[in-house]
């Protein structure tokens, strides 16, 4: 294949990656604007965020590079990180011998992410965006 042929095709690919991230953002500020209008769904989202905050939690430390600290291994969390391994959102590098995201955690954090960037501000759920994030 020409150095040509596969510019082309990696334009492409990146056009593609760009369009299915809008329709991701759409869909989240669809979703934050029905949320905000209806404080059923609200609470129903926010219970089900609540349910699983400590395993995204765990995600977003090992994103941000906090995988093989004290920080990650704390008891409240010790569960979680057993389950987000068991989910295969995570493994362990025995050469690095730190825990690592695998694209199924990556996919998971970054949809978590994508909707909670439109409503973190809510008064509702900050508190939530706050416990996931503190470092």
């Amino acid at each position: 294949m020409s150095s040509d042929a596969q510019y082309r095709n990696a334009e492409r690919l990146l056009q593609g990656v760009t369009l299915i991230r809008a329709a991701r953002q759409s869909l989240a500020r669809e979703t934050a604007a029905a949320v905000r209008e209806d404080p059923e769904l609200r609470e129903a989202l926010y219970e089900w965020f609540n349910r699983d905050w400590q395993m995204v939690r765990i995600l977003y430390l090992i994103a941000v590079g906090y995988s093989g600290t004290p920080t990650f291994y704390r008891a409240t969390t010790s569960t979680d990180q057993r389950e987000a391994s068991l989910f295969g959102m995570i493994e362990f590098h025995s050469g690095s011998r730190v825990y690592v995201l695998t694209p199924q955690g990556r996919t998971a954090l970054d949809r978590w992410t994508e909707l909670m960037e439109w409503l973190k501000e809510h008064p509702r759920f900050a508190d939530l965006w706050a416990r996931v994030t503190v470092i």
